[in-house]
């Protein structure tokens, strides 16, 4: 548990705003130009650190709590999802890179000598990906069961809290005429 504790504390100092953006800064920057983090076997590494990191995340026991609630579970999964498609991209741009330098045509001109995408090949794809993505809302809808409010009712809208003070004045200023003193002394109550 000290490890853990260690670690949490070193975390929370590299969080901070003023050393976490030049720091992700210059990963970033490094991890354009550095290769072998954009290869298959790249990729198998970064996405097993990043797994490694959010699983021992999950022994400290506020970050469990607040990680598991069915409003954050899209938050974990969209951390996947985009770290898995910018280095999808990134694979395939260097990828494209090789066989341009090699004199063969790019992974997407290979395609679409191959392939004609038009009816009713890319609706066929667009209907499978449709019913796909339906079927994993309901299941999620059907497993989370996320925290709604009650369904709406027109009669009653809800009041937002105001803080005390606040605007109140001007409309209380703004009922009044404009007649000379009485003016000011609104403005200057409010």
């Amino acid at each position: 548990m000290p490890l853990i504790n260690l670690l949490k504390s070193l975390i929370n100092f590299i969080s901070a705003p003023q050393y976490l953006v030049s720091l992700m800064l210059i990963v970033v920057l490094a991890a354009l130009y550095w290769r072998p983090l954009w290869s298959k076997k790249g990729g198998g590494a970064l996405f097993s650190l990043l797994a490694l990191g959010i699983g021992l995340s999950y022994l400290d026991r506020n970050f469990a709590a607040v990680a598991t609630l069915p409003d954050n579970v899209p938050i974990m999964a969209m951390i996947f999802l985009v770290g898995f498609f910018f280095w999808y991209a990134m694979h395939q741009a260097y990828e494209n890179d090789r066989r341009v330098a090699a004199g063969l045509p790019t992974i997407e001109g290979q395609d679409s000598a191959t392939k004609v995408f038009s009816w009713p090949d890319l609706v066929y794809v667009e209907l499978i990906c449709l019913v796909l993505v339906t079927a994993v809302l309901i299941v999620w809808s059907i497993v989370l069961k996320a925290p709604l409010e009650e369904p709406a009712n027109p009669t009653d809208s809800p009041n937002p809290p105001r803080r005390p003070g606040t605007s109140w004045g001007f409309r209380r200023c703004s009922s009044i005429s404009t007649r000379g003193s009485r003016a000011s002394s609104c403005l200057r109550s409010s």
